[in-house]
Order: structure tokens, then C-alpha cells, then sequence
């Protein structure tokens, strides 16, 4: 079993020694001014990514929970005290770790990155996994941007000869379900 213990206020999960850690970069000098750990309690952040409102979305790359199960070599892994596999927002603005809270309208799973449309607020979610997909996340308007939305999946169908174009497979048809 992952055991671990949260640095920084204000943990998701104090058995969980993942986050973010902010830097704040004299751009003159490329010094360091101030660092802090700016979410804390989170596990196996990944690549997240930047949002055009100024915060930065880290993402979980595991859905690592309170059950508790065995990893491919046998051992015990889970058992946590809360589910994983979230997006968290962190705000550039931030001067300290920010209470940290689930984006559950984002879906709960493997979480790699995403990339906003800064014309539609439309977010793009990834995974990188065996099973991994292609997500997208329609925010609701006149409300918080990450809560209470809808995400759909991408479906897509190699077209059925499999020829191999600039690295990829031809596209037969995809679509969003």
C-alpha cells in the first residue's frame, strides 16, 4: 500500500504526499523570490496545464481510492482515506496552498493533461493510459467555469485498411458521445 504524508496546509488527503509547488520568478533576473507549496494532498499529479483566467489545472493520474487492491506485481495498493483520479485548480494569484477541491463534473479518472480554448472555455482533457481517451468538457455559462457541466468522450475509427499516414492511421470517423 502507497503510504504517505502531506506537505503543505491544508491537504485533499493527509495520507498523500503529492501537489504543486508555486514559484514566483524575477523576470529580470530569473532569481527565485518566494516558493510554496500550493496544493497539497493530491496524488500522482501529472502534466495538468493552464487555464486563460490565470490558474493552472493539476490533474491526478490514478483513481487510487479507499479500496484496496493489488498492483501488477501482487502488492496492496489504495486504502486511502479518499478517492483520486480528480483535477484541482490552483490560481496563479495565490500567495499559499489553496484549499483544495475536486473537480468532480470533470470525471473521475486517469487524468494526464488538458489544454482550455481560451475562445470557448471548452476544456480538453487526456489520458495517457493502455485504455486512455480524449475528453471534452463543456462549461456551463453564468456559473463557476469547472463546476456542475458536462464532459463527453471521443470516439474514433481507424479507417478499416489501416494504412499508416504521417505517423497515424488514416481517420475513417469520429465523434462525440
Amino acid at each position: 500500500m502507497l503510504t504517505g504524508v502531506a506537505i503543505g496546509p491544508n491537504p485533499y488527503d493527509e495520507r498523500t504526499a503529492g501537489g504543486t509547488t508555486t514559484l514566483v520568478i524575477n523576470p529580470k533576473t530569473l532569481e527565485v523570490i518566494k516558493d510554496f507549496v500550493s496544493l497539497s494532498g493530491t496524488l500522482i499529479n501529472c502534466a495538468g496545464g493552464r487555464t486563460p483566467w490565470g490558474s493552472w489545472i493539476s490533474c491526478e493520474e490514478t483513481t487510487l481510492g479507499q479500496t484496496i487492491r493489488s498492483n501488477k506485481i501482487g502488492n496492496p495498493t489504495g486504502g486511502y482515506p479518499k478517492p483520486h483520479g480528480y483535477c484541482f485548480e490552483v490560481f496563479a494569484s495565490a500567495n499559499a496552498s489553496v484549499k483544495p477541491v475536486p473537480l468532480k463534473a470533470m470525471g473521475r479518472f486517469k487524468h494526464e493533461a488538458i489544454a482550455v480554448d481560451q475562445n470557448t472555455d471548452i476544456i480538453y482533457l487526456t489520458e495517457d493510459a493502455e485504455t486512455a481517451g480524449f475528453y471534452r468538457f463543456l462549461p456551463k455559462r453564468n456559473q463557476h467555469r469547472l463546476f456542475g457541466s458536462k464532459w463527453y468522450a471521443r470516439e474514433l475509427h481507424a479507417h478499416p485498411l489501416s494504412q499508416r499516414q504521417n505517423g497515424g492511421f488514416r481517420q475513417k470517423y469520429s465523434k462525440w458521445f
